[in-house]
């Protein structure tokens, strides 16, 4: 398995820029994500009974996607992965209480890369993408909405795309990708691909960007401005190739705004996010091996990058796994860092961070917390037992997991 960060992010979901393997993508911030409306209309797995505890599910857990499935305005879990009988994609409906249980489960031909976004009908409810990683040619499945409610999703595309994905794969989708169109992103190492609006449930994935070559390409996000979203490519050189969308004749395709320089060091991760409070999730963390950055987008035009505060580094590099959340109703955004070190896993926060002048993140590290005998591979920031808040969703290699939450000046474990 590969130890790179995951976005719950933005997993992409809605949009995340992740390396394959431990990453969480995320839905949005803050409540249900890009995935749901709020009055639970959405039925993909809505109805579904649990079928089993997530713990002991996998033997090799590749990546978490948080997004709002069934639409109640709470982010859901998906997680992929290898099981003992194959690959596999199980989902949680969030919140619920007890033992971690999966409420939907549906088979692949290899681990996948996970997104969510209005796709199609322009509902406000999310579809879910699957994208086969580690091979050639690689699968993409959508799946959507059962509108009658007798089933439990509908299969809207399931082909395979020109692509080579031996390298990895890293995937986002949007609705406002492509000038207010929904359309879907794909990046091997050395390429970057897209379907467009009118090629999202049928046809080949085009090769999209004015770039001749990439640098080693370790995950892409996308980050949502007023009238469309942008895409950040994240390079192992350490640069952000910053992109904005463009349909000539129909076509998507990628042109680069600016390179941002984000240090020496690899960077493997990213998450959207609204740093600086404008109502837009168009900034950015980024994790590397063992430090963080973030990428202000608080001009409008011309993005600026800044180090994280101090106590954000890794103790035992690489990082496992990086997201954003907000661990308190109403907090601003919180920055979550995970290291597995030999024998124990160490959690770091940077709560309420905000944008300072320079511009800079200010906020609270909070004191690290350590859980012994666990290793882990994934996080996810969700709102578990229905208070308003995140809490922060470990997983290991198995699919089982350990949750901590917020308690004034400390982490703990979740009640």
């Amino acid at each position: 398995m590969s130890r790179g960060l995951v976005v719950a992010l933005w997993i992409a979901a809605a949009g995340c820029l992740s390396a394959p393997g431990g990453s969480a993508v995320d839905g949005g911030l803050p409540g249900g994500g890009d995935g749901g409306n709020g009055d639970g209309r959405c039925l993909l797995f809505a109805a579904a009974p649990p079928l089993g505890e997530v713990a002991g599910t996998f033997v090799d857990l590749v990546e978490v996607l948080a997004a709002d499935l069934d639409g109640d305005g709470d982010r859901d879990l998906v997680l992929g992965g290898v099981t003992p009988l194959g690959a596999r994609v199980v989902a949680a409906r969030m919140p619920q209480t007890g033992g971690l249980q999966f409420h939907w489960s549906y088979n692949t031909n290899g681990p996948v890369a996970l997104a969510a976004a209005d796709l199609v009908g322009g509902d406000g409810c999310a579809e879910l993408v699957l994208a086969e990683t580690g091979g050639s040619p690689t699968r993409i499945t959508i799946l959507g909405q059962e509108v009658s409610g007798d089933e439990l999703f509908r299969k809207l595309s399931n082909r395979d795309l020109g692509i080579d994905s031996t390298g990895g794969l890293w995937l986002a989708a949007d609705a406002l990708l492509g000038d207010g169109e929904p359309a879907v992103a794909l990046a091997t190492p050395s390429a970057l691909y897209a379907l467009p609006p009118d090629g999202l449930l049928e046809g080949d994935a085009i090769r999209t960007t004015t770039i001749p070559a990439f640098e080693d390409i370790h995950g892409i996000a996308l980050l949502p401005r007023a009238e469309r979203s942008e895409l950040l490519v994240a390079e192992a050189s350490g640069q952000v190739r910053w992109m904005e969308p463009v349909l000539p004749g129909g076509q998507l395709q990628f042109s680069p705004l600016r390179v941002l320089a984000l240090g020496i060091e690899p960077w493997r991760s990213a998450a959207g996010a609204d740093l600086d409070r404008d109502d837009e999730r168009d900034d950015a963390l980024c994790a590397g091996d063992s430090a963080v950055g973030l990428v202000l987008d608080d001009s409008g035009d011309s993005p600026e990058v800044t180090p994280a505060p101090a106590g954000l580094a890794a103790s035992c590099p690489p990082f496992a796994a990086a997201a954003i959340g907000r661990l308190a109703p109403g907090a601003d955004a919180d920055l979550v860092v995970v290291d597995a070190c030999p024998g124990q896993t160490i959690v770091s926060a940077l709560v309420d961070a905000r944008v300072a002048a320079g511009p800079s993140i200010t906020g609270t590290v909070q004191p690290q917390a350590s859980i012994a005998d666990f290793d882990a591979v994934a996080l996810a920031l969700v709102d578990g037992d229905g208070d308003g808040s995140d809490e922060i969703w470990l997983f290991d290699e198995t699919g089982a997991s350990e949750c901590r939450e917020l308690a004034d000046t400390f982490l703990m474990h979740c009640d």
